[in-house]
């Protein structure tokens, strides 16, 4: 009886990757296709031993968001930064903002946004570099961020168990890479006014980060663990373990 091609999709998948391998390196015997990339990326990456220090992954996301949004700091302001930001008199000062509610009252919905525009007003007036500058932090910072959601994934219950879970930190510098250089957020990073969309997925992560690290914590306490929750930054080694 012939294979459905369901099954002979699976027998493909589940095929030692030796055979695309060559056999020319044996650290890659007995991967499927689907984990083949992963492998070889994890291979290059421990024999320059990248994978031991989480910072070397942290230092490689940063630099690689910074080189390819290098040439975007002269960028000048077009579409709806015109109305946001040079001709919005709101933002010319910040005491719309901290001592007064108009800058509340007239961006009530985006008041965090149009705040950072007031602080990049306040330091550099309309110089589209500073803006630029600010917006590319945000999106680093959001690349570091999902970095850490997913090697948080991998030490819940749920993944912890998966094949790829002894190759979290390779999975999760992908992630981090593929999403800090991936053209689809040209216009979040490039587009000034577009730092509102940064900005609400910057506190989504974040959230998510935290909340993550909350309920790891708390299984450990109720396992018998123990130990306090405390504060853990990105920054922090510990914390990317």
């Amino acid at each position: 009886m012939g294979r459905t091609e369901a099954e002979t999709r699976r027998a493909y998948y589940d095929m030692p990757a030796s055979i695309f391998a060559n056999n020319q390196n044996r650290l890659c015997e007995n991967v499927t296709p689907r984990e083949f990339p992963i492998k070889l990326f994890e291979i290059n990456l421990r024999r320059m031993g990248l994978l031991k220090k989480p910072l070397v992954a942290v230092f490689l996301v940063l630099s690689c968001g910074v080189l390819a949004y290098s040439n975007s700091f002269r960028v000048p302001f077009v579409f709806d930064d015109l109305p946001s930001i040079v001709d919005n008199p709101v933002i010319r000062s910040l005491d719309n903002f901290l001592a007064s509610t108009s800058g509340y009252e007239n961006h009530e919905r985006r008041f965090v946004g149009y705040l950072t525009f007031a602080l990049n007003y306040r330091l550099g007036g309309l110089d589209v570099t500073g803006y630029h500058a600010f917006n590319l932090v945000v999106h680093l910072a959001n690349a570091l961020l999902l970095y850490a959601l997913v090697r948080l994934a991998f030490r819940t219950p749920h993944l912890a168990g998966s094949r790829l879970a002894p190759r979290a930190g390779t999975v999760a510098l992908l992630c981090g890479l593929l999403f800090v250089v991936h053209p689809v957020q040209t216009q979040a990073v490039t587009y000034v006014v577009q730092r509102l969309t940064s900005l609400a997925t910057l506190f989504y992560l974040l959230a998510m980060v935290l909340y993550a690290v909350g309920r790891l914590k708390a299984r450990k306490v109720s396992d018998g663990g123990g130990g306090r929750l405390g504060w853990r930054v990105p920054c922090c080694p510990r914390f990317w373990g």
